[in-house]
């Protein structure tokens, strides 16, 4: 694997404070654990119900990085 160049991030130049966050928290591997977690569980259940149930154990534990919710 190549290391990373300063060009591979242009894109995040002009870049809002959400899309840095964004940047940050999608390569924390407790964050990757966390939302693997929380996908097997929903992919589990029927559609209607991931559209209207966030449970307050998925809610507490989004809100350890900043979320509101693992989607």
């Amino acid at each position: 694997m190549r290391k990373p160049e300063f060009a591979d991030y242009n894109y995040l130049q002009n870049a809002c404070l959400e899309a840095w966050a964004w940047e940050y928290i999608r390569r924390n591997p407790e964050y990757i654990q966390a939302w693997k977690i929380h996908y097997q569980y929903m992919s589990s259940m029927p559609f209607a119900c991931q559209r209207i149930a966030i449970s307050e154990k998925e809610r507490l534990e989004a809100a350890e990085f900043g979320l509101l919710f693992f989607r």
